[in-house]
């Protein structure tokens, strides 16, 4: 699967996730420019394997016109995606407990020591 597959299905995901829970007010954000712009723009053309995901998005950000979608730096988005490459390379689906979350992948992403 591509990063950009990847990043389109967690968007979905979490679209996903934010619709069970009815949340009125949702901020997604994305370092990917062309996720961000293709649930805006339904004209945008994708390649066939990935235009299912964005007509997907596309069908649940029509019934919740008051979530926003931002692009944000790489720099911004460090946390997510390393979360990401931890959950694949550990075949981890689901929700995860934080206090699950190995100590060396928030010392990466926050640069601090947990307690």
């Amino acid at each position: 699967m591509s990063a950009f597959t990847a990043e389109l299905l967690a968007i979905c995901m979490a679209m996903g996730e934010a619709q069970s829970q009815n949340l009125p007010r949702v901020h997604f954000e994305s370092d990917s420019l062309s996720s961000v712009f293709g649930i805006g723009d339904s004209a945008l053309l994708f390649d066939a394997d990935v235009e299912g995901i964005f007509e997907a998005i596309r069908e649940i950000a029509l019934l919740y016109p008051s979530w926003s979608y931002l692009k944000v730096s790489r720099q911004a988005n460090a946390f997510a995606d390393s979360l990401a490459k931890w959950t694949a390379s550990w075949r981890v689906f689901g929700c995860i407990d934080l206090n699950c979350l190995p100590v060396s992948l928030l010392r990466q992403s926050f640069c601090f020591e947990p307690p």
